[in-house]
């Protein structure tokens, strides 16, 4: 599948179903004709991931990716990135508060959501 095509929805949709039912990404990729990357945005977009509730949110140290800086979110920032959302404040004033690219908080909002879910799963 070419790199600018549109994905159709139908494939989306078996993107998540694959991913929920704990398939790794890999094989997923694999079965759909869709890049790997490809396929876990689209998982995370969807809030849909692999089940295994022993698995715990990890936090990274710094990285670099593809020579960029990548810092990691600190609990202040999920807590006004939270606050911010519900209050309504537009991502591209979040994240120029945080200098951060709107994008980033957007992802981590759907982080955080993902995993609010899965917490209230676990516990009933």
């Amino acid at each position: 599948m070419s790199m600018f095509s549109q994905i159709p929805a139908e494939t989306i949709d078996t993107i998540a179903e694959m991913r929920e039912a704990g398939i790794p990404l890999k094989a997923i990729a694999l079965a759909t004709g869709v890049h790997y990357r490809t396929c876990q945005y689209h998982a995370g977009r969807l809030g849909a991931i692999a089940p295994n509730p022993a698995r715990a949110p990890q936090r990274y140290a710094v990285a670099i990716r593809s020579g960029r800086v990548v810092r990691p979110f600190t609990d202040a920032e999920d807590q006004r990135i939270t606050a911010w959302s519900i209050a309504g404040v537009p991502l591209i004033e979040m994240g120029r508060r945080l200098g951060r690219k709107h994008n980033s908080v957007l992802m981590r909002l759907r982080t955080l959501a993902r995993r609010e879910a899965l917490q209230e799963a676990n516990h009933g």
